[in-house]
């Protein structure tokens, strides 16, 4: 592993990891401007009635509408060049606009050749015994009561804007089939900064603090798939921006790692007899006979079922000493984090186990198959809250289940090697 988050200040609190080049820090309440709201109720013609329809709830809601259509029309980025052939439609895909929606119609009243999509679970729609007003006016919007995994759109072009979704941007993309994804404009809010930092794997072309936005959540970002369009000049007519830039986070030296992986190594009791031979049975199945195998605290019954097996180089690893300049491809877990959990705050085990990988990420070897395995009845692990998190940057976490008792065996590894679990 190089450089990784620290876990108290990642993707699970709000925070993002890209920082204005200015500088400043802290509150900008001092700096807040109210140019969208005075543009709104001032210029445009269509705010009375998006307002008589009540597709805004109140002023915040307005400037982040506003602040996201003006990152997109001032990059110009809306701008159609011909008439779409094979009756194909060009559409702006809005995900997560609420329970109306405010956002793909600002899109519909501004821009043209547009078809407008709002996406969200708790979308108004009419139905048979009670109409939305907007219903059938704006023709070029297209309201949908779905989350957006399940739905699919077909386009030519596309523009797909998330404002405060709380879905990644994989999953949003997904849906979408289109012949050119023009941009991706997200405006991430309260858990979603880590998880829509990338867009499969590449970081955003821009990314900026909308002062205009009265909001705590007002970094947009924004990938486009021709970044020589975007100018300096063209950020600076956004008024009231603040270009941001990545400053990858780093783990700081801190004992929380070492005290939790003290009480790990404490929690060592036997397993199930069929347990140990599950665990040796996959063991034997997925890894090289030859490889190094660290057995996190005492387990004799597993060392052991492991050498009738033909593993040839197994170490119990009973005390943080017991590591010295060693490094394992594989390291085995068979309950020890679990119980540990059981005596952990709820609330801080999901950071808790967030260090612990990142140290044992630290015993690996640096080659293709090394895991870390570990062994658990909660189902819960495999979540984004504890193995599958952001900042660990595994190339996979698979798990399969065990009847008898009831486990689950985790795979966290570094580079992808298992072609199936």
């Amino acid at each position: 592993m190089t450089q990784a988050a620290v876990l108290d200040d990642d993707s699970w609190i709000s925070k993002s990891n890209w920082h204005r080049i200015d500088g400043m820090t802290g509150s900008d309440q001092d700096k807040l401007s109210l140019r969208y709201l005075d543009e709104f109720v001032g210029d445009l013609t269509c705010s009375a009635q998006m307002l008589a329809w009540g597709l805004f709830p109140d002023a915040k809601e307005v400037t982040e509408t506003m602040g996201v259509f003006n990152a997109i029309r001032k990059l110009g980025l809306h701008e159609k060049d011909t008439a779409t052939p094979d009756g194909m439609l060009d559409g702006i895909v809005v995900v997560g606009d609420g329970v109306t929606p405010r956002t793909a119609a600002m899109f519909a009243y501004r821009t043209k050749g547009w078809t407008c999509y709002s996406v969200d679970p708790i979308m108004k729609v009419s139905t048979d015994h009670d109409k939305v007003p907007w219903d059938g006016v704006l023709a070029n919007v297209v309201s949908v009561c779905d989350k957006i995994e399940n739905i699919r759109i077909r386009l030519r072009k596309a523009i797909v804007v998330l404002v405060h979704a709380h879905v990644t941007i994989e999953q949003a993309m997904c849906a979408i089939d289109a012949t050119e994804i023009i941009a991706v404009l997200t405006l991430p809010c309260c858990n979603w900064y880590g998880r829509q930092e990338q867009c499969f794997g590449r970081q955003p072309d821009l990314v900026y603090d909308d002062l205009s936005i009265l909001s705590v959540h007002r970094e947009v970002r924004l990938w486009m798939t021709r970044p020589g369009k975007l100018h300096a000049a063209k950020l600076v007519s956004l008024g009231g921006c603040v270009e941001k830039a990545y400053k990858p986070p780093v783990v700081k030296d801190s004992t929380v790692a070492s005290d939790f992986l003290a009480l790990v190594l404490q929690q060592s009791a036997p397993s199930a007899p069929s347990t140990v031979e599950h665990m040796a049975a996959f063991c034997a199945q997925h890894f090289q006979r030859d490889w190094r195998v660290g057995v996190i605290g005492r387990q004799d019954e597993l060392v052991h079922a492991l050498s009738r097996l033909g593993f040839t180089a197994i170490d119990s690893i009973e005390a943080e000493d017991d590591i010295s300049t060693l490094t394992w491809h594989v390291l085995l877990d068979c309950g020890n984090l679990h119980r540990a959990l059981n005596r952990t705050d709820k609330t801080k085990s999901g950071n808790l186990v967030g260090h612990l990988c990142q140290r044992w990420q630290t015993w690996l070897v640096d080659a293709p198959g090394a895991a870390v395995v570990i062994l658990s009845s909660r189902r819960m692990l495999r979540s984004r809250k504890f193995l599958n998190r952001t900042t660990l940057h595994w190339a996979s976490v698979t798990s399969i289940s065990l009847s008898d008792p009831p486990n689950f065996i985790y795979v966290c590894q570094t580079y992808t090697a298992f072609s199936s679990m």
